[in-house]
């Protein structure tokens, strides 16, 4: 027997930083339905993992792949893990990423046929984490009451920034 060249279909994404998972849209068939069609995904630089979407259960087998240029760290996937397939990015991924993508097909003991290599672009959207602010007033509060008018006061202040690549701003205002 001969393997079929297996058709692949891909479709660029967007997600947000920290969201729950990216919904990706992976197709693969092949001519021959006696045939095992396997997708490969490269793994990103980014810390992510592949998920189905409606069980939140990881999915595909990691692997070694070449792409064209040597082999790398690769997820396999089976066609019926491609139903509700996601990417969830770990940490803070900001910054947009491509996933290079090849489909293989194999019949019985023939020799594997691979699809052409797809790439799907992931834009990513940064999104400010959520700022801690803890103001500690017990400690400070005879001093403020008793401090004259234009003597400075000191207030301790102590805020959590989550995301050390963020910024935060504090305004203190609206005295009368």
């Amino acid at each position: 027997p001969t393997s079929d060249t297996p058709t692949l279909s891909v479709a660029n994404v967007s997600g947000v930083e920290d969201d729950a998972f990216i919904p990706i849209s992976v197709s693969s068939t092949s001519t021959d339905n006696t045939e095992t069609v396997t997708v490969y995904i490269e793994k990103p630089t980014q810390d992510v993992k592949f998920i189905n979407t409606t069980t939140n259960v990881e999915v595909g087998t990691s692997t070694s792949f070449d792409f064209g240029s040597g082999s790398v760290s690769a997820i396999a996937l089976t066609n019926s893990e491609l139903s509700n397939l996601g990417v969830v990015t770990g940490g803070d991924v900001k910054t947009n990423f491509n996933l290079k993508v090849m489909a293989s097909s194999s019949d019985g003991d023939a020799a594997l046929t691979q699809s052409s290599l797809s790439t799907i672009a992931v834009s990513m959207s940064a999104k400010a984490d959520p700022v801690g602010i803890e103001v500690n007033n017990s400690s400070s509060s005879n001093a403020l009451s008793n401090s004259d008018e234009n003597s400075t006061i000191s207030i301790p202040i102590k805020i959590n920034l989550n995301d050390p690549t963020e910024t935060v701003s504090l305004s203190i205002g609206n005295f009368k």
